[in-house]
């Protein structure tokens, strides 16, 4: 909850596109931005630890940003919003300090002579006896909350005093000596000088884990070939001299053995193992706002990794895939910046990649299939019986609508400026390709249509004279293939 010693500076103003206003002000002698619905203070943001007297326009931006989660917000209305409240804060600290001012131009006479002492340096003279709270020091020298707190901010600022309790809902300060600037220069040197070690370690781990790895894939290679080498001479012992005859190791080499050499090659070949894929994981960081990879044992399963704390993306180069799956206690606007950050990660390994997302306890059974829940199920072995025999309108009406397929990625594809499409090759079959004018309620509509060969061809090699081939791919695939012919003007 916000401090009830919340002071407002600024108007209340409407975030462009919500429902939202939001509104500047000081709390125990720090900046707060507010979000307001209604009457209602919906969230808020103290700036604690800022270096300037105010805080940055892009701190409040971020912080707007980050908890207003609306897809394609106008982010250049609500930086003029942000601007104009921190140009009417700065004007109205400005008429305060003005008014301030002329308090703190007092006289005070001390034997018959008048002497002007600033109430910074009265503040410093206090703090130096003792620590103590904005409100003791207002009451000692007689200033207001708000000019109390405008000069505690400007000496925090000037590194004069600092920060070293709280009591009640007000701050104890205490006048900042230099060994307390030096101790804290030492702080500042020891926290540097431990991230960098940290950073460093995390460093050698992962070079560690990456060369362990390498060399566990080696070692593996080498056993692979002993028993190869173990196989051969096993076989080789096993033969007796008897079967190593001219005849035999003619067979076996395929050549005719010297005169006086015995000769003997073992020709057979291990059969080959697929090596399984590597699987390719990302985990979304929220406070980066961005994938990192991650490093893992190939032993790892899939289930292991899924945690209801994460957003993580697969990468399934099998089924041409990226699958980003969301844990039951991410948040709205998590998942929106994941999917927003999605396609980049799957520009590097296919564009043709489809990008998919799944909930947690809602998984698909082909995401199952790719973490390994559920076995794939091969339809070819599990169909039984006799194919279904349609009719010969059944076997029509399916050949047209697959002609309909063709025409609609003919029409999706389009054909390049002074060509025009004259045959049309699927798989085995050839088309010709020709397009009707027809009428329509006294418009002509162009009707394209394909129509089998019908004429008998010989069998041969032919070139398409006169005809250029354009071939269309999906996943490696040749989907069709088409004979484009130059119009002659």
């Amino acid at each position: 909850m916000l401090d009830k010693d919340f002071t407002p500076i600024t108007d209340q103003l409407g975030i462009p596109g919500t429902s939202y206003q939001l509104q500047l002000g000081l709390t125990q002698d720090m900046w707060v931005s507010t979000l307001i619905k209604g009457s209602k203070i919906i969230d808020y943001h103290i700036f604690k630890d800022i270096e300037e007297e105010f805080p940055n326009q892009e701190l409040i931006l971020k912080w707007i940003l980050k908890v207003v989660a609306i897809p394609n917000i106008n982010q250049q209305q609500i930086k003029k919003i942000t601007q104009k409240l921190v140009n009417q804060a700065l004007e109205k600290q400005e008429n305060t300090r003005k008014k301030s001012s002329k308090k703190i131009k007092k006289k005070e006479f001390k034997d018959g002579k008048e002497s002007s002492i600033s109430n910074k340096i009265r503040i410093l003279n206090l703090l130096k006896l003792e620590p103590l709270t904005s409100k003791q020091i207002g009451e000692k020298l007689k200033l207001d909350e708000q000019d109390t707190r405008t000069y505690l901010l400007r000496l925090k600022n000037e590194n004069k005093i600092r920060v070293v309790d709280k009591i009640g809902r007000f701050y104890l300060y205490d006048y900042k000596t230099p060994q307390h600037q030096a101790e804290e220069t030492m702080i500042k040197e020891v926290r540097r000088s431990v991230l960098i070690k940290d950073t460093l370690i995390n460093t050698l781990q992962n070079s560690l884990k990456q060369k362990e790895r390498k060399i566990r894939e080696l070692n593996a290679q080498l056993k692979e070939k002993n028993n190869i080498i173990s196989q051969k001479n096993k076989i080789f012992q096993e033969l007796s001299p008897r079967e190593l005859t001219d005849e035999y190791s003619k067979k076996l080499i395929g050549r005719e053995k010297p005169k006086d050499h015995l000769v003997f090659q073992y020709t057979e070949k291990p059969p080959f193992e697929e090596e399984k894929e590597e699987l390719i994981v990302f985990q979304y960081n929220d406070e980066l706002t961005e994938y990192q990879k991650l490093q893992f044992e190939r032993d790892v399963k899939i289930t292991d990794l899924l945690d209801p704390e994460f957003i993580l993306l697969f990468v399934d180069s099998k089924r041409h895939r990226v699958w980003i799956w969301h844990g039951s206690n991410t948040t709205t606007r998590m998942k929106f910046i994941a999917a927003k950050l999605a396609p980049s990660i799957r520009d590097r390994y296919g564009i043709g990649y489809k990008i998919s997302a799944v909930d947690e306890a809602n998984e698909t059974s082909v995401f199952n299939i790719m973490a390994g829940v559920e076995k794939e199920v091969d339809f070819s072995d599990i169909q039984k019986g006799p194919a279904y025999e349609g009719t010969e309108e059944d076997l029509e009406l399916l050949d047209s609508l697959s002609r309909e397929k063709i025409l609609l990625l003919l029409e999706k594809s389009g054909v390049p400026e002074g060509y025009e499409r004259k045959m049309v090759i699927v798989k085995n079959k050839i088309y010709g390709y020709r397009e009707y004018d027809s009428h329509y309620l006294d418009s002509v509509i162009k009707e394209k249509r394909l129509f089998p060969l019908t004429e008998i061809v010989e069998d041969g090699t032919y070139l398409a004279e006169k005809y250029i081939p354009r071939m269309l791919f999906s996943y490696n695939n040749v989907v069709l293939t088409e004979l484009l012919q130059e119009i002659n003007t």
